[in-house]
């Protein structure tokens, strides 16, 4: 049947990681978790910076994650060579999501540029099943930590929030594959609707949902560019 590649998606602080490490811990063995993408580098010191300072800086940026998380998944099948469960914390989406909002601030014409790089790059994971945790500004206020490192400052900003989570919530109108849990609740009632939604995709995978089909691609296109 092929490996369950299963994305936690979310705003900063909103407990992607928690979840991760929950997940991994339900479906034990079989599961590998793949580290954000900070963690996978080594440290905050050793990817860009951001916002970046220009558009081009930007696609600069997002080609060296892109190259990042398929670096990300290799290591994780040198640890697991046959996984039958990947678990990322934050994927291609993260990405894509991250100069929507991008573009959306600074008025940069990069999320085009960045879909049609991402559907032609073969090295592009794409997860069959999408989960974004969904958590409110005024909850993850009070999250973040009293001094916000300089690198994390962008990712607290609320409008900075609010267009990265646009990206995602249209998502579940696209495809049935992505869906939001309210991350407001008690931590374990998260974990648990997020085991039922991982367990529905577990059983139902198949081999052709390894890469998204280009079609689905140009509907998230044209939705994000209305």
């Amino acid at each position: 049947m092929g490996t369950a590649l299963i994305a936690i998606e979310g705003a900063s602080y909103s407990g992607k990681s928690t979840l991760a490490r929950r997940l991994q811990q339900e479906f034990g063995p079989r599961a590998i978790v793949l580290p954000d993408y900070v963690e996978a580098a080594g440290g905050s010191q050793f990817v860009p910076s951001a916002p970046a300072h220009s558009a081009a800086e930007q696609m600069q940026a997002f080609r060296f994650f892109l190259e990042l998380d398929a670096k990300r998944y290799r290591r994780g099948l040198v640890v697991q060579p046959s996984p039958e469960l990947v678990i990322m914390d934050r994927s291609i989406h993260t990405l894509l999501a991250h100069n929507f909002a991008m573009m959306n601030m600074m008025s940069w014409p990069i999320f085009e540029e960045s879909t049609r790089i991402a559907q032609d790059d073969p090295s592009v994971i794409w997860p069959h099943l999408v989960l974004y945790v969904d958590v409110p500004q005024d909850i993850l206020g009070p999250r973040y930590p009293s001094v916000t490192p300089e690198a994390e400052w962008l990712f607290t900003n609320p409008t900075y929030n609010r267009h990265f989570r646009a990206y995602f919530v249209p998502m579940g109108e696209l495809d049935c594959t992505e869906q939001t849990i309210d991350g407001s609740l008690p931590i374990e009632h998260v974990v648990q609707t997020a085991i039922q939604y991982v367990r529905l995709t577990y059983g139902a995978r198949a081999n052709h949902y390894a890469h998204r089909d280009a079609q689905w691609h140009e509907s998230i296109l044209a939705l994000k560019t209305l």
